[in-house]
Order: C-alpha cells, then sequence, then structure tokens
C-alpha cells in the first residue's frame, strides 16, 4: 500500500514536471 502511494506520488510529480517543460518551452 505504502508502495503504490510513493508510485503514485512519482508519477504525479513526474506529470507536474513535464506540464511545466512544455509551459517553458512552447511559449
Amino acid at each position: 500500500m505504502a508502495m503504490t502511494m510513493k508510485l503514485n506520488i512519482v508519477s504525479a510529480e513526474k506529470e507536474i514536471f513535464s506540464n511545466l517543460a512544455e509551459m517553458v518551452i512552447v511559449p
């Protein structure tokens, strides 16, 4: 359970990071 929670957090962080990267690259 703690393991899946950690994986969810990591994937969420990756998603946020990719979104930020897109925001920086697009304009």
